[in-house]
């Protein structure tokens, strides 16, 4: 990850990408897929009274989203970590053939493409910043 490390370089990658992963989960939950995953399981009212017991740890985007949006994560592969266990958690509870899992397939190549321009454009946005600063002063005269 281009923000492991210390110095500036890697702080500033490290809050661009977070800041553009709050526009990337509002856009994931408008997906046509989401709906599922935008609040977390109910069993009763989800027909599902054994998830509990399967899913040891549940997430939902919508938990995502506010613990981002509260500054809750620390860094983005705390945020790619929740997003892949929503994804994870559904296709473990839902057999390949139901629609949940299937959903949860096709939300996963999305987010793994979003993601994938989010980090390429925070890179390149770094690198001009740095380029920026690495040019010579100008003199001007007194």
């Amino acid at each position: 990850a281009p923000w492991v490390g210390s110095g500036p370089a890697a702080e500033c990658v490290r809050i661009h990408v977070l800041s553009r992963l709050e526009g990337l989960l509002r856009k994931l939950s408008q997906h046509a897929a989401a709906w599922p995953f935008l609040e977390p399981v109910d069993p009763a009212r989800d027909e599902c009274p054994d998830y509990p017991r399967v899913i040891r740890r549940p997430m939902d985007l919508g938990t995502v989203r506010a613990r981002l949006a509260r500054g809750g994560y620390p860094d983005p592969d705390a945020v790619v970590g929740d997003v892949q266990l929503v994804l994870a958690n559904a296709m473990a509870y839902n057999p390949p053939a139901h629609r949940f899992h299937r959903m949860a397939l096709r939300l996963q190549e999305v987010f793994r493409r979003r993601y994938a321009a989010v980090l390429r454009a925070a890179e390149a946005s770094v690198a001009r910043a740095l380029a920026r600063l690495a040019r010579p002063a100008k003199a001007y005269p007194p």
